[in-house]
């Protein structure tokens, strides 16, 4: 952020405007109400950056897996681990099996939740 030299200090350019229009109001109203209105406004600037960054991450959705694990599938699901093997086992939730570990492709589990959807 580029800064501006002052008498008294050193202040960001946004700061030193905002410092200005103060003073211009001063003659208007007290110095108290004039030195709130500065605070408000650094503050509401500073949410508003805070809002853009937080808005900037929520924008990009997160990565899918393409397959789950039992235990992932439970979570989606809400539902126990026990559950889930049984869902699985059952052929309920398609599913195969690499040696002895089971995975789920992400579209089984989508299709299963579609195949069980009430009204």
């Amino acid at each position: 952020m580029k800064t501006q030299s002052n008498s008294s200090s050193t202040l960001p350019v946004h700061e030193a405007a905002l410092q200005a229009i103060a003073q211009k109001m001063a003659a208007q109203i007290s110095h108290v109400v004039c030195a709130a209105f500065v605070e408000l406004l650094v503050l509401l600037r500073e949410q508003q950056k805070q809002l853009e960054t937080t808005s900037a991450r929520t924008t990009q959705p997160p990565a899918m897996k393409p397959l789950l694990t039992p235990v992932e599938v439970a979570r989606a699901l809400s539902i126990s681990k026990s559950q889930a093997y049984l869902l699985i086992r059952t052929g309920e939730i398609r599913s195969f099996s690499v040696g002895k570990l089971v995975r789920v492709r992400r579209e089984d589990l989508d299709e299963f939740i579609l195949e069980h959807l009430v009204g």
